[in-house]
């Protein structure tokens, strides 16, 4: 009967965590449709301004109904705050990288992260790296170069502008600068999840990305309509739900199971690619990917077995 729970349990997280990779998979969809419309910065503005708006909303009801600790006070404030500060610029040059690249290559060049992380661990947190994650990685990096095409980068660097379409070069700049960000965001949460929970550091990276965009935002205002408000509300709904269901995953899957699942992400890219801008990933951009999934599902199998 116990197994049976387990098992029961485990199917639950697995759904929520499918629904979580949808929610925020939405959200970078809804998020690239946006700027079409309102610069990046407005965009990021919005993505934390509702989402700490639901939070706090959610938080004092709890509060009210007596099942609600104090999730505002972390034993670890100024590594909730580094961290936080992380999620923020990865969100910033992510967010700017689907404005330029087509979503399932922006996609793509985020989820190197968790390679990159694999690396660094060994510099930041003195584990062990061995040859195979550093092989991974290197695989990792090769389907990135596949994805980005770095020989019609160069042209374009080097005076063909027509190499390839305008913005792509900034794109790659901010989605490589999105990946590391995210790994240090990843590894600096190790510090925080052992004396704080999920909740604490939502808040806190709620709270970091408005107060970084609000002092910056309205040089960039453009003020919107009623129904340009609601469609700004939605995205910071998706960036809420996604975190509040992967709390809910994490609780009751491990984190070594869930993280091969991740890469279904990719798939849901595709997926709003072709249906919302009309994009069919090319032959590049498959083939790296592929090579970023399979070097990152090993990197998680290896993790999950030395654990």
């Amino acid at each position: 009967m116990a197994t049976d729970k387990t098992a029961g349990a485990q199917q639950v997280g697995v759904f929520f965590f499918f629904c979580m990779l949808l929610s925020f998979s939405t959200m970078e969809a809804y998020g690239k449709w946006l700027s079409q419309t309102f610069p990046v910065l407005q965009v990021v503005w919005a993505r934390y301004t509702f989402h700490f708006i639901l939070i706090v909303a959610v938080m004092a009801v709890l509060r009210l109904l007596g099942r609600g600790p104090r999730f505002h006070r972390s034993h670890r404030p100024r590594a909730q705050i580094v961290r936080s500060v992380f999620l923020f610029g990865m969100t910033f040059f992510y967010f700017h990288a689907l404005a330029r690249l087509p979503i399932a290559e922006a996609t793509a060049i985020i989820f190197t992260a968790p390679l990159i992380m694999s690396v660094l661990s060994g510099v930041t947190l003195g584990e062990r790296v061995g040859w195979q994650e550093w092989c991974a990685a290197l695989v990792g990096f090769v389907g990135v170069l596949i994805v980005v095409q770095p020989f019609a980068l160069i042209a374009a660097m080097t005076g063909n502008p027509d190499a390839l379409p305008p913005g792509t070069l900034t794109g790659v700049a901010a989605g490589i600068t999105g990946a590391f960000l995210f790994a240090f965001y990843m590894l600096s949460s190790r510090f925080v999840s052992v004396v704080d929970p999920p909740e604490t550091g939502l808040l806190y990276s709620s709270l970091a990305g408005v107060v970084a965009t609000s002092a910056t935002v309205p040089f960039e205002w453009q003020m919107p309509d009623a129904t340009g408000w609601g469609m700004l509300a939605v995205i910071g709904g998706f960036g809420a739900l996604g975190q509040y269901l992967a709390g809910f995953a994490f609780a009751r899957v491990q984190a070594s199971k869930l993280g091969p699942l991740t890469y279904i992400q990719l798939l849901f890219a595709v997926s709003y690619g072709i249906l919302l801008f009309d994009t069919v990933p090319g032959i590049n951009t498959l083939a790296g990917a592929g090579l970023i999934v399979l070097a990152g599902i090993y990197t998680y199998r290896r993790t999950a077995r030395a654990n």
